[in-house]
């Protein structure tokens, strides 16, 4: 058995400010594609142990969330048939590059809640109340997603990880990696990969 081995060709790193969420996003690199993640590191500036969350692995979407069936501003709901979610899931809401529907920010993440079949909602805390969805429908994208979290690494300090066989990320997807330091404490964030393959 051979292994193509296929080098990085993007790299990302930000350091975010004290006790705030530092956030990486490798863009969607379009439906017929997917990326591939092989190097990911965090390091604090002083003592601490946080979650780094990667998410892309999955989604939910594309989306049209000019749809009234799909998105109800009424009801604060979205309807995707088979989208496999439980409550309490982690996920990220990306606008895919149009309109964010109202009280939601692209790149954010959130906590499913209310589930009933095809249809569940979005809280900004576990377990807490839907949030209310705003905003003018008809100016929505109509390719939105909701990505949830793949994997989490506990952080003590700093951690490093390279993959021989990078992580695949879904066929359209974004990558995003994520860390909230604690307070006082300043993160810093990397993530290379390859878009293509398999």
């Amino acid at each position: 058995m051979s292994i193509l081995l296929k080098g990085a060709d993007w790299h990302l790193y930000t350091r975010g400010a004290d006790a705030t969420l530092v956030s990486l996003n490798q863009a969607n690199p379009g439906s017929d594609t997917r990326l591939h993640v092989s190097n990911i590191a965090c390091s604090f500036d002083d003592t601490d142990h946080k979650e780094l969350e990667l998410y892309g692995m999955s989604k939910v979407g594309p989306f049209d969330a000019t749809d009234t069936g799909v998105v109800n501003l009424t009801n604060d709901t979205f309807t995707v048939a088979g989208h496999g979610l439980s409550n309490g899931n982690k996920v990220v809401y990306d606008n895919g590059g149009g309109t964010s529907i109202g009280s939601i920010t692209s790149g954010t993440a959130y906590w499913v809640v209310g589930v009933a079949g095809s249809v569940f909602q979005l809280s900004a805390t576990l377990g807490g109340a839907a949030i209310n969805l705003t905003g003018t429908q008809a100016n929505f994208g109509t390719a939105q997603l909701v990505i949830p979290q793949s994997k989490g690494w506990m952080v003590y300090d700093q951690v490093a990880l390279t993959y021989m066989y990078p992580l695949p990320m879904a066929y359209g997807c974004p990558a995003y990696l994520q860390v909230t330091p604690g307070a006082g404490i300043q993160a810093l964030v990397h993530m290379e990969g390859f878009s293509g393959g398999r």
